[in-house]
């Protein structure tokens, strides 16, 4: 069966905070420390995309397969814009380990795209932890450039240090 890429619905909540956490764990393993993927609680999780859902589903997509939920998408305007920044923003890919390699990124990456498009942005960004080099190496394949500009992120009161990257749409 082909993947589908379709809106939310609030019963895609758990699934979608598993998601979250499932795509964390593997992607920062040894990048961030232990007690902050640890930390990261499913259901917690999964309540806030429910609640994200009921609030305004359009900025997120799901990948179902076979009937099941195996990735989330969000995009939107660009969350701390200045005079330089894109207009649009990728917030976010993930995707239960169980399905990389599959085609199904590739399916919500041009989702996203298509998203922005939509909404009238004609150049978009997303940030990347700086040592997520499977991220990074899908990124530049689809297009993405970094641009230079870097921001330290604070988890748990760890800094983490990640790069935009920027693509015209």
């Amino acid at each position: 069966m082909e993947p589908v890429v379709r809106p939310p619905i609030p019963l895609d909540g758990q699934a979608m905070g598993d998601i979250h956490v499932e795509s964390w764990n593997w992607a920062y393993s040894g990048i961030l420390p232990d007690e902050v993927l640890d930390g990261r609680d499913p259901d917690e999780l999964g309540e806030r995309w429910v609640r994200r859902i009921q609030d305004d589903p359009a900025p997120h997509r799901v990948a179902e397969l076979n009937g099941q939920v195996v990735g989330i998408m969000s995009v939107g305007a660009y969350r701390d814009p200045d005079e330089d920044s894109p207009s649009g923003e990728l917030w976010m890919i993930n995707l239960r380990p169980r399905v990389f390699g599959t085609g199904i990124a590739d399916l919500l990456h041009d989702e996203g795209i298509r998203m922005l498009r939509d909404l009238g942005h004609q150049q978009a960004a997303l940030w990347v932890i700086d040592q997520n080099m499977r991220a990074i190496r899908f990124y530049q394949r689809q297009g993405w450039r970094p641009d230079g500009v870097t921001k330290i992120e604070e988890f748990d009161e760890l800094d983490i240090r990640e790069r935009r990257f920027v693509r015209d749409l």
